[in-house]
């Protein structure tokens, strides 16, 4: 367990990357609600969460490598807490991936909530979801039905197409 004090909870790519876009519907809300945790929580999350928000608003947002690299040292300074990730850590993400059929780094988040004792997981993601209510780790979001519906709307006006 990590020697910083205070309610933890750990923190999704996808509410990050929200809060980090400007214009898009639910970049306000994630934004405050990042903002607001810090006074009153520990935002934990994985290292390799850095490189998926890199990646996704590089290539799937289209925004420049230089201001993502801008808006993640940013967000390095703050005070999240970020576990390392050990050969233990690698190996029961792995087989936690294979099992569950989520994600890598989802993967990650669901390992760092069993090891460091976290019960709850701010997420967007609906497969994550799933797989926190099945262990018992709550999920929370400040995303909810008509965010998410503006959000698609959103996304269908400013993204291209998803192709093979």
């Amino acid at each position: 367990m990590t020697a910083l004090a205070g309610i933890k909870k750990i923190i999704d790519s996808n509410i990050i990357i929200y809060s980090l876009l400007k214009g898009h519907p639910a970049s306000d809300r994630c934004e405050e609600l990042i903002r607001e945790g810090f006074l009153k929580i520990v935002w934990v999350t994985s290292p390799v969460t850095f490189f998926e928000i890199f990646s996704v608003m590089k290539k799937g947002y289209g925004i420049d490598g230089k201001e993502v690299l801008s808006r993640l040292k940013t967000l390095l300074e703050t005070p999240l807490y970020i576990p390392p990730l050990t050969k233990e850590y690698m190996e029961s993400t792995l087989t936690e991936s294979e099992e569950t059929g989520i994600d890598i780094n989802d993967a990650v988040l669901v390992e760092i909530a069993k090891r460091e004792g976290i019960s709850t997981i701010i997420t967007d993601d609906e497969k994550l979801k799933e797989i926190c209510k099945e262990i018992g780790i709550t999920v929370e979001s400040p995303i909810d039905d008509i965010i998410r519906n503006e959000i698609s709307e959103w996304e269908k006006e400013n993204l291209p197409e998803k192709g093979i």
